[in-house]
C-alpha cells in the first residue's frame, strides 16, 4: 500500500490505485461486519430469550456485553498497531472476530453467550479504529471528508441495517445463524488484508503505561456494570451499586491525573487539548448514541407491541438506510458550499424531528408512519456522521491519527453502551409506572370504559382469560407509553446537542466548505 499521491497537492486528481483500492475494500468488510454485530442480533432476542431461558434484563447482556468489551479492548488499540504493526494487529482482530462468531452461533446457554459475545466484542475492537487509521494514511488530508464518507457506510448503515438482516437471517432460518454468516465474510477480508496491505510501524518506543491503562480499564468496566446491574438491584439504594459508581470515578480521576501528570501517558494530552476533537467526540457519542438506542428499541416495539414478525420488522427498519445514504451523499455535495456546522447542524435537527414523530405514534400506527420517521432520521445521521469525523481530525497532526481515531471510537462505543443501559433501564422502569398508573382507570365508573364496549361490571371478567387478556392489554399500552417517552428524551438530546456546535472551530487548513475541492478516481 501506497502513502497518499503528491499530485492531489497540486489539484490534480487522486487516485487510489488498485491495491489501494482492494485495502480499501477488504478492510471495509471487515469495519462493516463489527457494526452490524452491534444490532443484528436485537430482532432475534426475543427467540434467544426463549432458546436461552433469559428474561428481558438478562438478555440485553447479549447486546451490551458485545459493546462493553469492545470499548475495554479499544484503548489498546493505537499503542499495539504503533507498536506491532497495523497489519498484524488487524489480522488478529479479523480472525479473532470470526472464530467468535462461530462461538456465538453454538452457544446452548445464556452465560456461554454472553461471555463469548464479550470475547467477539473484545476481539474485533481494533476494526473500526485500524480501518479509520489506514483511510487517512491512503487519503491525503484535503481528502479526508471522502475517506470518513467511506468508513460512514460500515459504521452508520452496519448498526442500521442490522436489524433488517437480523429479522430476514431469523425469519429464514433460526437466531444462531446471525452470527455464524460472519464466518465466510471474516475469512474473505482476512485474505484480502494479508495479501493487499502492507505492514505499518509508526513507533518502535516498547514504553507502556501500565497504571494509565489499568485506571481507564477499570473505570469503563465499572461504568458499565453500574449502568446495567442498575436497574435490577434499584440503583443507589444498593450497596453494590455505591462500590460501582466509587471505583469508577477512582478510576477516572486516577487516569486524568496520570495522563497530566506522566512523561508518557497512556492517552497524549494533546487529543484532550484539541476543541474541535473533543467537541466532535462529545456530539458523536450523542448521534450514536441516538442511533443505537432508537435502533434497539424498535424491533421490541414492533414485535411486542405491534405484533410484526421477524422479517416485516426487518422491512419496514430498512429505509432508515436509504435515508442515511442520501445524507451521505447530500453531505458530501454540500460540504464545499456551506459551513460544515451548519449542516451537522441540519443532520441534528432532522434527527430530532424523526424522533419527535416517533414519539408521537400510537398502538394504531401503520407501516408507512415507522417507515417516514425512519427515512428523516436516517437522512439526518448521514448528514452529520461525515462532517464530525472531518471536524474531529481537521486540527489533528498526522502522527496523532491512529491514537485519535482510537479515543473517538473508544469514546462512542461508551456512550453508546451507556445509552444503551439507560434506556433498557428506563424504560423497564415507565413500563412498570405507566401499568400501575393505567390500572387505574380499567374500572366500569369511567365512561372510556364504558364506550370501549366493556362490561358495565367486574362480574363478567371473573374468569381467568378474561383477566389475562385485559392486563395484555393495559401491559400493552403501558409499554408503548414507555416507547414514546424514550423516544422524547431522545428528540431533546439531539436538539441539546446543537449548542455544541458553538464550540467547533474551522481551522485555517480547512476551508469553511469542508475538504478542497476535487475529486477521487480509482
Amino acid at each position: 500500500m501506497t502513502a497518499a499521491a503528491p499530485a492531489a497537492a497540486h489539484g490534480q486528481p487522486f487516485r487510489l490505485g488498485f491495491r489501494n483500492t482492494m485495502v480499501v475494500i477488504f478492510i471495509m468488510i471487515g469495519a462493516t461486519m463489527q457494526s452490524i454485530d452491534t444490532t443484528i442480533c436485537n430482532v432475534a432476542l426475543p427467540y434467544m430469550q426463549g432458546s436461552l431461558a433469559a428474561t428481558l434484563d438478562q438478555i440485553a447482556w447479549v447486546l451490551t456485553s458485545y459493546i462493553v468489551a469492545s470499548a475495554v479492548g479499544t484503548p489498546l488499540v493505537g499503542w499495539l498497531a504503533a507498536r506491532i504493526g497495523q497489519k498484524k494487529v488487524l489480522l488478529a482482530s479479523l480472525a479473532g472476530f470470526t472464530f467468535t462468531s462461530v462461538l456465538c452461533g453454538l452457544a446452548a446457554t445464556l452465560e456461554q453467550m454472553v461471555l463469548f459475545r464479550a470475547l467477539q466484542g473484545l476481539s474485533s475492537a481494533a476494526l473500526l479504529p485500524l480501518a479509520q487509521a489506514v483511510m487517512m494514511r491512503i487519503y491525503p488530508r484535503e481528502y479526508f471528508a471522502k475517506a470518513m464518507a467511506i468508513i460512514g457506510v460500515g459504521m452508520m448503515l452496519g448498526p442500521i441495517l442490522g436489524p433488517t438482516l437480523g429479522g430476514y437471517i431469523t425469519e429464514v432460518s433460526n437466531w444462531r445463524w446471525v452470527f455464524l454468516v460472519n464466518v465466510p465474510f471474516g475469512l474473505i477480508s482476512i485474505a484480502g488484508v494479508w495479501v493487499f496491505l502492507d505492514e505499518y510501524q509508526s513507533s518502535t518506543d516498547t514504553y507502556f503505561d501500565t497504571f494509565g491503562f489499568a485506571m481507564l480499564i477499570i473505570g469503563i468496566a465499572s461504568f458499565q456494570l453500574m449502568l446495567d446491574r442498575g436497574e435490577t438491584v434499584h440503583w443507589f439504594e444498593s450497596t453494590e451499586i455505591k462500590i460501582y459508581a466509587g471505583m469508577a470515578a477512582l478510576a477516572f480521576y486516577m487516569f486524568t491525573v496520570q495522563m497530566v501528570t506522566a512523561a508518557k501517558p497512556f492517552v497524549s494530552r494533546a487529543l484532550f487539548l484539541d476543541r474541535n476533537f473533543v467537541t466532535g467526540s462529545v456530539l458523536f457519542v450523542v448521534v450514536s448514541s441516538n442511533m443505537f438506542i432508537t435502533v434497539a428499541l424498535q424491533p421490541p416495539m414492533l414485535q411486542n407491541v405491534m405484533g410484526y414478525p421477524a422479517l416485516t420488522i426487518g422491512y419496514v427498519l430498512a429505509p432508515r438506510g436509504v435515508g442515511t445514504m442520501i445524507g451521505m451523499i447530500l453531505s458530501a455535495r454540500l460540504m464545499n458550499r456551506i459551513d460544515v456546522r451548519w449542516i451537522v447542524i441540519a443532520g441534528l435537527a432532522l434527527t430530532a424531528l424523526g424522533l419527535w414523530d416517533l414519539s408521537h405514534l400510537s398502538t394504531d400506527i401503520s407501516q408507512w408512519d415507522i417507515i417516514r420517521s425512519a427515512i428523516v432520521q436516517g437522512l439526518g445521521l448521514g448528514l452529520v456522521f461525515v462532517q464530525l469525523n472531518t471536524i474531529a481530525f481537521a486540527s489533528l497532526p498526522r502522527h496523532l491519527h491512529v491514537e485519535a481515531a482510537t479515543m473517538f471510537n473508544l469514546t462512542r462505543a461508551m456512550g453508546t453502551s451507556a445509552g444503551l443501559s439507560i434506556g433498557v433501564a428506563l424504560l423497564s422502569q415507565y413500563t412498570q409506572l405507566n401499568h400501575a398508573e393505567l390500572v387505574q382507570f380499567v374500572s366500569p365508573y369511567f365512561e372510556s370504559w364504558r364506550l370501549g364496549g366493556m362490561p358495565e361490571t367486574f362480574s363478567a371478567l371473573t374468569d381467568t382469560k378474561s383477566l389475562v387478556i385485559l392486563n395484555q392489554e393495559v401491559t400493552r399500552q403501558a409499554m408503548m407509553i414507555s416507547f414514546l417517552n424514550s423516544y422524547h428524551w431522545l428528540m431533546l438530546s439531539s436538539l441539546g446537542a446543537i449548542v455544541l456546535m458553538l464550540f467547533v472551530r474551522i481551522p485555517r487548513a480547512m476551508p469553511p466548505g469542508g475538504a478542497a475541492g476535487g475529486h477521487t478516481e480509482f
